[in-house]
C-alpha cells in the first residue's frame, strides 16, 4: 500500500484517536448496559453518563476509530471511509436509531432528543448536522477524484 497522507506525528495521531475511539465507544457500552442492569432503571431510557452529551456516543466513538485507522494506514482512501460514516450515520443509521427509541421510549425520548445532541456533542440542529455530512462528503470525494486525476 502506497502511503499517500504524510505529516509529522500521523502514526500517533492516528493510534491515539484509534484507541480513543474506541475506549470511548466501550465506555459507553459498558457503563449503559450496568445502567440497564440495574432494577430501578428497567424500561428507562438511558440518559446519563456520555449519553447526556449525545443520544449516540457509540457511533461518535466509531467515527474517531475510524479515523484513527484511516491515518494509521496513511491513505486518502481509508480517510474516505470515516467521512462516508458521517454521511451514513446522519443520513440513515441515527434517524431510524432515534425512530426506535422514539417507539420505545414514547413519553421519555421527545424531550431528551430536544435537549441532547444527536451524534456530535454540541450540534442540536439537525439540518446542520445533515450539512456538515453533506460537505465532508463532497470535499472527501473531490479530493478523491483529484488525486486519482492526478494519478492518471
Amino acid at each position: 500500500m502506497t502511503s499517500d497522507v504524510h505529516f509529522k506525528g500521523r502514526d500517533l495521531l492516528g493510534l491515539a484517536l484509534y484507541l480513543g475511539g474506541s475506549c470511548y465507544s466501550l465506555a459507553y457500552e459498558v457503563g449503559r448496559f450496568q445502567w440497564k442492569a440495574k432494577p430501578e432503571n428497567k424500561g428507562k431510557l438511558h440518559t446519563v453518563g456520555l449519553a447526556a452529551w449525545c443520544i449516540h456516543p457509540n457511533y461518535f466513538g466509531d467515527l474517531f476509530t475510524y479515523t484513527g485507522w484511516g491515518l494509521a494506514c496513511g491513505t486518502t482512501c481509508a480517510l474516505s471511509i470515516p467521512i462516508m460514516m458521517i454521511w451514513t450515520f446522519v443520513m440513515f443509521v441515527v434517524p431510524n436509531s432515534d425512530d426506535y427509541l422514539a417507539k420505545r421510549y414514547p413519553e421519555q425520548f421527545p424531550s431528551y432528543a430536544a435537549k441532547t445532541a444527536t451524534l456530535i456533542p454540541g450540534l442540536h440542529s439537525k439540518v446542520m448536522s445533515q450539512i456538515l455530512a453533506w460537505v465532508g462528503t463532497i470535499l472527501g470525494a473531490g479530493r478523491r477524484v483529484a488525486q486519482v486525476q492526478c494519478c492518471v
